[in-house]
C-alpha cells in the first residue's frame, strides 16, 4: 500500500523555514511546489499581486510619569508614524476595548487585551486615543522561549480602506505590561517610525481536466505561507503537502469532474491569496461546484475536524463518508477563518478540513510535532471523500448557502459589526 505520508513529509522538509507573505522565502516556497508538480508531469502557473508590507525603523514606548522606564515592543505595521519626538499623553488601560473602558479615552494612549480587533480598532479611534498598546504571549512567558509578535492593521478591515484614520501602535510582552500596569503608570510616550511599501505574492495553481464532467470543476486549496518566527510545518506546510498528494493520486486516476488545486499565498495577512483570486476570477465562480481546503494538520497529538460553509445536508456527506472510511471526526456547519471562506463568501459551498494540534503561530511550529503517519491518514481521508464527491454520478453538493452562513461571513468580512474571529 502506497504511504502517501512518506511523500508529503518529504515536501514539508523542503518547506522546513519561515516563509512569510512576499518575501523571498514565501517566493522560495512557490518555486519548490511548482518543482514538485513538475516532477508529477503537472504544469503550475504562478498568480501574482501586490500585497502590504511594511519596515518599522524605530518603536519605543517609555514611560515618564510617575515613574521612568522604558520597555521593549513591536510596531503595528501600517499604522502610521509618530515623527522622531514621538507622541506623549496620558495612559490609560483599557482592558479589551469596550464602550465602557474606552470612556475615557480621548486624548490618550491605550492598552488593550490581546491583538487589536478591526472592531476594537474602530471604537478606540472613535473614542479619540491617540495611540494604542497591544499585549503580546502570556504574562508567564520567558523571555528566550518565546517571541514578541510582529503585527501590523489590515487596510481592509482595520483601516476601512482609508475611512478609519491611523493611530500608532506598538505591542508589548504581556509580562513586561504586567509589571508596567502594577507600578501604576500615569504618563507615556510612543515612538514610531516605519516605511509602507508594496510586495509580490504568488498563488500557485495546477489543473487537472475531468473526463466526463470538464466544465464542471473542484477546488483544493492551502496556504503555503507562515507567520514571522515559524516554519508553519502545522500552519501550514502540512495543508500545502497533503493537496499535493491529492494532485498526485488524482493525476493518475483522472476524475470525472475538473479540479483546480491552488496554493494560496499571503493567507496570514487576511487570505489576501484566496481573496485576490475570487475577485480576479469571475468566470471561474460559476463554474466551481465545491471548494475543499486543508488548513492545519498532520501533529502527532490532535483530532479531526471539518468546518462546511454549505448546506447542513453537506455536513450528513462529510460525516456518512467519515463513518464509511473510519476516519474520526467532528463536522460542524460554520466558517473558518482560512481560505475557504472567500468562496463561501461569493457563494461557493466550501469545506476547510483541519486537524486540531498543539502549537501554533510560533517558533514551536516545528516538523518534529509532525508525522508521516499523520500525514497519511489525512490523506487517505481526504481522497476517499473527494473521490466520492469528484466521481458522483448526479453532483450531491447543493450550490446554495444558508443564510447563516452568510450572516456569519458578513461579520467576519467586516460588514457587519462585530468579530467572527
Amino acid at each position: 500500500m502506497e504511504n502517501y505520508g512518506r511523500s508529503a513529509y518529504a515536501l514539508l522538509e523542503k518547506l522546513n523555514y519561515v516563509r512569510v507573505a512576499g518575501t523571498d522565502a514565501e517566493h522560495r516556497a512557490a518555486a519548490e511546489l511548482s518543482e514538485a508538480l513538475k516532477n508529477m508531469g503537472i504544469a503550475a502557473a504562478r498568480e501574482s499581486f501586490e500585497i502590504d508590507a511594511y519596515e518599522v525603523k524605530t518603536a519605543l514606548l517609555k514611560v515618564v510619569a510617575p515613574f521612568e522606564a522604558e520597555y521593549t515592543v513591536t510596531g503595528y505595521g501600517l499604522s502610521g508614524d509618530t515623527g522622531p519626538d514621538g507622541i506623549r499623553a496620558p495612559f490609560l488601560y483599557a482592558e479589551d476595548g469596550n464602550d465602557i473602558t474606552l470612556a475615557e479615552a480621548k486624548g490618550k494612549i491605550v492598552l488593550l487585551n490581546g491583538h487589536v480587533t478591526p472592531d476594537q480598532y474602530k471604537k478606540t479611534v472613535e473614542a479619540g486615543a491617540v495611540g494604542f498598546i497591544a499585549l503580546s504571549g502570556s504574562p508567564v512567558d520567558e523571555y528566550e522561549k518565546t517571541d514578541l509578535e510582529q503585527r501590523a492593521l489590515r487596510r481592509d478591515r482595520h483601516l476601512k480602506n482609508g475611512e478609519i484614520p491611523k493611530i500608532p501602535g506598538v505591542t508589548i510582552r504581556a509580562r513586561d505590561a504586567l509589571e508596567m500596569l502594577k507600578r501604576e503608570p500615569e504618563e507615556v510616550v510612543l515612538t514610531l517610525a516605519q516605511d509602507e511599501t508594496k510586495v509580490v505574492s504568488h498563488n500557485v495553481i495546477a489543473e487537472i481536466e475531468g473526463t466526463e464532467h470538464g466544465d464542471e470543476w473542484i477546488t483544493f486549496g492551502a496556504h503555503y505561507d507562515s507567520v514571522p518566527f515559524s516554519p508553519g510545518m502545522y500552519d501550514n506546510a502540512s495543508g500545502s503537502a497533503i493537496i499535493m498528494e491529492a494532485c498526485r493520486f488524482f493525476s493518475e486516476n483522472r476524475p470525472r469532474r475538473s479540479l483546480r488545486f491552488i496554493w494560496f499565498a499571503a493567507e496570514e495577512k487576511g487570505l489576501l491569496g484566496s481573496r485576490y483570486h475570487m475577485a480576479n476570477n469571475p468566470d471561474e465562480i460559476k463554474s466551481t461546484r465545491l471548494m475543499i481546503n486543508v488548513d492545519l494538520a498532520g501533529h502527532v497529538i490532535g483530532s479531526h475536524f471539518a468546518r462546511v460553509s454549505a448546506e447542513e445536508c453537506v455536513c450528513g456527506i462529510v460525516r456518512f463518508l467519515a463513518q464509511e472510511a473510519g476516519f474520526g471526526m467532528t463536522v460542524q456547519q460554520d466558517i473558518f477563518s482560512s481560505d475557504s471562506e472567500p468562496y463561501a463568501d461569493a457563494g461557493v459551498p466550501a469545506i476547510s478540513f483541519y486537524r486540531g494540534g498543539t502549537v501554533g503561530h510560533s517558533r514551536y511550529d516545528v516538523i518534529d510535532l509532525v508525522s508521516p503517519r499523520s500525514l497519511d491518514c489525512t490523506i487517505r481521508f481526504l481522497i476517499h471523500f473527494s473521490g466520492k464527491i469528484i466521481n458522483s454520478v448526479v453532483f450531491p453538493v447543493p450550490s446554495t448557502i444558508p443564510d447563516k452562513i452568510k450572516e456569519k461571513l458578513d461579520v467576519y468580512f467586516g460588514r457587519k459589526a462585530g468579530d467572527a474571529f
